[in-house]
């Protein structure tokens, strides 16, 4: 499959989850930035809004496979990264997604 391919379904895969976890309430929200915006080139693939103590936090995500996880902390340290193979489960998605949010609250 090629690789720009990859990555959409992968956006794909991790956009469902958000929207589970919105869903269930346990974010509030998500922007997905758009392609070559100034987001995306900093190595933004989402924004996860969700509420905090006393306003809301918003969390820069970065989606990619598990080869490219390193590459990724390289180039943007301060973006956490989220790896999703494609043979994931929606729900295991989420718990990793949750895994990285959870900690900054």
């Amino acid at each position: 499959m090629e690789k720009e391919k990859i990555g959409a379904l992968r956006e794909h895969r991790l956009e469902e989850a958000l929207e589970r976890l919105r869903r269930e309430g346990r974010i509030k929200g998500f922007i997905k930035t758009s392609r070559f915006d100034p987001s995306d080139r900093r190595g933004v693939d989402f924004f996860v809004i969700k509420i905090g103590k006393t306003s809301y936090e918003v969390f820069p995500i970065q989606v990619t496979g598990r080869r490219w996880v390193s590459t990724h902390r390289q180039k943007h340290p301060h973006i956490p990264v989220v790896s999703i193979d494609l043979s994931m489960e929606t729900n295991e998605i989420a718990q990793n997604l949750l895994e990285i949010l959870v900690p900054r609250s």
